[in-house]
């Protein structure tokens, strides 16, 4: 009986210490955008099942990116945040505000030849002076 309480103990030590070293890591990155005047219109080129929009009183353009990686460490996902693999960029081109990663096609990341899983999503917060024109375009009132 000692030896399977032993046993035991020394199971369920040693796998809750492989599960803290690699396990889920999650990270919540915030930007905001200032934009010219010139802007009449904003467009969003982001995968829209991960994308939403809400409107506030603002004057600028705030995000909120939610990143979870499974099968990764806090170190993963320090040095892909530190990579720029979720930085998103706003672009302002003929009177568009285009916003997406500067990363668009990111590799799938892989930790001891296992792929992590990763959900990315992202809250972008557009000035109320806008409003919806479209699939993930807006203009101004």
């Amino acid at each position: 009986m000692t030896l399977l309480r032993n046993f035991i103990l020394f199971a369920s030590a040693f796998l809750s210490i492989n599960g803290a070293a690699i396990a889920q890591a999650t990270r919540v990155l915030h930007q905001t955008f200032e934009f010219p005047d010139e802007v009449s219109s904003i467009e969003s080129t982001i995968a829209k099942d991960s994308v939403e929009i809400v409107t506030w009183q603002g004057i600028n353009i705030l995000t909120e990116t939610t990143i979870l990686l499974e099968q990764a460490s806090k170190a993963i996902m320090d040095n892909a945040v530190e990579e720029g693999r979720y930085k998103l960029s706003a672009t302002a081109s003929d009177g568009t505000l285009v916003i997406n990663f500067e990363q668009p096609g990111r590799r799938e990341l892989r930790v001891r030849g296992a792929t992590c899983y990763e959900k990315v999503s992202v809250r972008i917060y557009i000035p109320d002076t806008f409003e919806p024109n479209g699939d993930q375009k807006w203009r101004k009132k």
